[in-house]
């Protein structure tokens, strides 16, 4: 009777601890969840702010105005602007999560933050209509970089040349069947390379290098 009693003690004492341990671990997955969900979009000011500033640095405000492209320069520079902060976060999240998803991420958030600036710094407040200052959008073109980057980590080259309202150019780059955006589309497409690595450099040695160094010394 005492062996019978034990038993049934101890079964339901075992009862009770997997419960506990179920409700443990339910309250665990809400709070990582709430985190997760905090963390991701309090970094969509960072990362958005980072991405704008660099195509600024590089690109200045020729893609402020749809009708105002340089077919020469214009796509080489926001090849290389536009591609530096995707690859920084995309070899960050790669590395701490194995997410393929940090240039869809990024772009996604510049994308968003650029329309909210378009549409009340130059809408709203200046009356300029949205057709004469629409910004560009990066986004399937990182979509399209992060499945090359979970498929054996092949680079996308991000060159983009929109439809050209009014033409402006410098120089006499025509060697190639008389076109400048040719020669700019394919030297674009070299100088992309080169911010891509830079985003990654940026990414390994900036970012998450100090990271694991200093947890090393804890």
């Amino acid at each position: 009777m005492a062996a019978g009693t034990t038993t049934i003690a101890e079964a339901a004492e075992r009862q009770r601890r997997l419960e506990l341990k179920e409700l443990l671990q339910k309250q665990y997955k809400w709070i990582d969840w709430k985190w997760d969900l905090v963390f991701w979009v309090t970094a969509i000011f960072v990362v958005a702010g980072a991405a704008d500033i660099t195509k600024q640095l590089f690109a200045g405000d020729w893609d402020f105005w749809t009708d105002w492209k340089d077919p020469q320069w214009w796509p080489v520079i926001t090849a290389f602007a536009t591609i530096i902060i995707p690859s920084a976060l995309q070899y960050i999240q790669w590395a701490a999560w194995r997410f393929p998803t940090g240039a869809t991420y990024t772009s996604v958030c510049f994308f968003l933050a650029a329309w909210v600036g378009r549409y009340f710094q130059w809408h709203v407040a200046e009356s300029y209509p949205m057709n004469f200052v629409w910004p560009i959008s990066t986004v399937c073109a990182a979509i399209i970089l992060d499945w090359l980057l979970m498929k054996q980590g092949i680079v996308y080259i991000r060159s983009q040349t929109p439809e050209y309202l009014r033409l402006i150019e410098r120089g006499a780059l025509r060697s190639f069947l008389g076109e400048t955006q040719y020669v700019s589309l394919a030297f674009g497409g070299t100088v992309a390379i080169a911010g891509y690595w830079i985003g990654q450099f940026i990414g390994r040695y900036l970012a998450v290098w100090p990271i694991r160094r200093y947890l090393k010394t804890l």
